[in-house]
């Protein structure tokens, strides 16, 4: 994958600047996405403009988001694993598309229910 986005400011296809809650990770449709800490599926299913999503919440300070997914292979109120499988790269939702395909990994971190950059945790 590649960062497509960053996590902050950015141009909307209106022209209007908005705040992108997360980080964008273009990817080929169909690649494996796997969660990035252990935790409980609090949500694993279609939200406007997420498209298929899932939400991890690790602990009472730290929750995840991965959105746009193709496939999701996690249930609500299931455990998971560090690094298990949990769906597929796709581009359900609001994608803005250039060419045929906008497939690509929308990433959001919270920590106590505000979203944060999560370049600053991944790069610990």
């Amino acid at each position: 994958f590649w960062l497509s986005s960053f996590f902050g400011s950015r141009k909307k296809p209106n022209g209007q600047i908005g705040f992108h809650q997360g980080i964008d990770m273009a990817a080929q449709r169909g690649t494996e996405i796997k969660a990035v800490a252990s935790g409980i599926v609090e949500c694993a299913g279609y939200s406007p403009g997420y498209g298929n999503n899932i939400i991890i919440a690790h602990d009472a300070v730290y929750k995840t988001r991965y959105a746009h997914l193709d496939s999701i292979y996690v249930r609500v109120n299931q455990k998971v694993e560090e690094g298990k499988k949990i769906g597929v790269v796709g581009d359900t939702g609001f994608t803005i598309k250039k060419g045929k395909d906008a497939s690509h990994l929308h990433f959001e971190l919270y920590e106590r229910g505000k979203q944060v950059n999560p370049l600053a945790l991944l790069s610990l």
